[in-house]
């Protein structure tokens, strides 16, 4: 019931599913930022994993992804939109992409026309031009910029909506190590980064209309 009444942001905050970081990932309802659901995976096929993804976002068409694209990422990204597009779902409207939320560029005017076509819907390979531009790229400026403005934001605002174990101790454990916010030697910190993307996409992501998302 909840999941047909509101609308979802689910973040992913990726690691290689080999044992050592997981993959955090965060489900929160956008007019209340509430945490309803939460994952940490550390082990697992990155094909599966993606198809798992994606079969959420098909069961429940009310949920945006936004996966942060770092080198492990890709392969979920593939399994993601394959199983999206067998589907007839077009990806551009439900992962967060830099071709939705650039639309000052010309050359992602004419990509936006051909998601209103369908055309994307249709092709795989159209998704697989395009597939470098999907997700959160975290650089050191764009860390910095999670664990300043957008932590100080959700924090203020949000703290209390903050029920997951993980994401709790996480964030309080977090701490200045060599002139920026870290977690601790030997800890982690995906939860935290997953629970920010959505505070980010809230507060900074464009056209979030393209994704089904009232304004």
């Amino acid at each position: 019931v909840v999941m047909n009444n509101g609308y979802f942001v689910m973040t992913l905050d990726t690691g290689n599913l080999a044992g050592s970081d997981s993959n955090g990932l965060t489900i929160q309802e956008l007019s209340t930022m509430d945490v309803v659901a939460t994952s940490e995976i550390n082990e697992a096929s990155l094909y599966d994993y993606g198809q798992w993804i994606a079969d959420l976002l098909i069961q429940y068409p009310r949920i945006t992804l936004i996966m942060e694209h770092k080198s492990s990422a890709t392969g979920i990204f593939d399994a993601i939109a394959g199983r999206l597009i067998l589907k007839g779902i077009d990806p551009f409207r439900r992962i967060f992409n830099r071709v939705v939320d650039d639309t000052i560029n010309k050359q992602h005017e004419v990509i936006l026309q051909n998601i209103l076509n369908g055309e994307t819907a249709r092709s795989l390979s159209y998704y697989q031009s395009y597939k470098s531009k999907f997700g959160f790229m975290t650089t050191g400026k764009s860390r910095a910029f999670l664990y300043g403005s957008v932590l100080n934001s959700a924090i203020e605002t949000c703290a209390h909506k903050v029920v997951d174990k993980s994401i709790s101790e996480q964030l309080r454990l977090l701490k200045y190590i060599n002139g920026r916010i870290d977690h601790p030697k030997g800890g982690h910190d995906d939860m935290a980064i997953s629970w920010l993307f959505g505070h980010w996409f809230v507060l900074y992501a464009r056209n979030l209309s393209w994704y089904g998302i009232p304004a």
